[in-house]
């Protein structure tokens, strides 16, 4: 009798193999058992056969091999797949936005005899490509080899720039599994990758503005305050006017407490405050009063620390 290959292979490390010969002491009934081992593994793969056979015959007579007919030959035996994988998308990815790329991975968790693969995607979150924070993956092959498990990449670039922002976030996900029939699912398919806002701006006011006081009437003192970066969604910013040496209850000045909201849109973006002074007959030393920033209103907490 002889074992032979059929989708299952012994090169494959399915089964073993196994020739050999049965010996019949020629009694009614009399019955011989051969036994084939399958090879147990984590591989997934299809139901798979091998066959068996019988061979040639030998006896004591020619007269007696004539008499001898085989039936049943060959068989056919069958391993029945009983593993799985599964295809995950590893873990969330938060980086500051200088560092690019953000990475992904996609790992496999049994080894398939064919290739596996599946689709990745971006998917906008607060982070959208329309606003340039990171480029668009539209169905990005992620191939895993046929008998590996070595986990895959995805790269996201990310664009740095100067603007304020919330820390952003967008998704990848992971579908559009192939794998030729195996028993292979996915298992985590969707996770979140974050940019950290990494950007400042500062609130710089020109300065200090100097003034003759002059007789009688105003002056109006001119304040410039400016952002050096963008800020996404704008902000506010509350200003008072400060007595110094110059008072107002002594009419130095007119007090000027105030809000200066900015869009954000724009570098360099600058608001005026101004602060009348009062002219006088008075003799007196030069006189100060101060403009003072205060509070910040931003969209999120993050634009407001930096």
């Amino acid at each position: 009798y002889t074992t032979n290959n059929g989708t299952a292979t012994t090169a494959d490390g399915d089964y073993t193999d196994n020739d050999g010969n049965l010996v019949f002491t020629g009694n009614i009934g009399e019955t011989k058992t051969f036994t084939v081992s399958a090879n147990g593994d984590t591989k997934v793969e299809l139901n798979e056969t091998f066959t068996t056979a019988l061979g040639t015959l030998t006896g004591t007579s020619a007269v007696q091999l004539a008499a001898i007919s085989l039936s049943g030959s060959p068989q056919t035996a069958t391993i029945t797949n009983d593993d799985a994988a599964t295809v995950t998308l590893v873990a969330n990815v938060s980086q500051a936005e200088a560092l690019t790329p953000q990475t992904f991975s996609v790992t496999l968790s049994n080894p398939v005899d064919v290739a596996v693969t599946v689709q990745f995607n971006t998917t906008d979150g607060t982070a959208t490509t329309l606003d340039n924070d990171y480029s668009v993956i539209v169905n990005q092959m992620v191939t895993f080899p046929a008998n590996t498990t070595t986990a895959q990449s995805v790269n996201v670039l990310i664009v740095n720039d100067a603007k304020v922002e919330a820390n952003e976030t967008y998704t990848g996900t992971i579908g559009s599994l192939a794998a030729s029939g195996r028993n292979v699912v996915l298992g985590t398919a969707t996770r979140t990758g974050t940019i950290q806002n990494d950007d400042a701006t500062t609130l710089f006011i020109a300065g200090p503005v100097t003034h003759v006081e002059g007789n009688a009437g105003t002056t109006n003192y001119l304040f410039s305050i400016s952002i050096t970066a963008p800020v996404q969604g704008g902000f506010t910013v509350n200003y008072t006017t400060n007595d110094g040496t110059a008072t107002i209850a002594n009419n130095d000045y007119v007090d000027n407490d105030g809000t200066l909201t900015y869009t954000g849109i724009n570098f360099n973006e600058t608001k005026t405050v101004t602060v009348q002074g009062a002219g006088d007959l008075n003799i007196e030393n030069d006189e100060i009063f101060t403009l003072l920033l205060g509070a910040i209103t931003a969209a999120t907490p993050e634009q407001t620390a930096a």
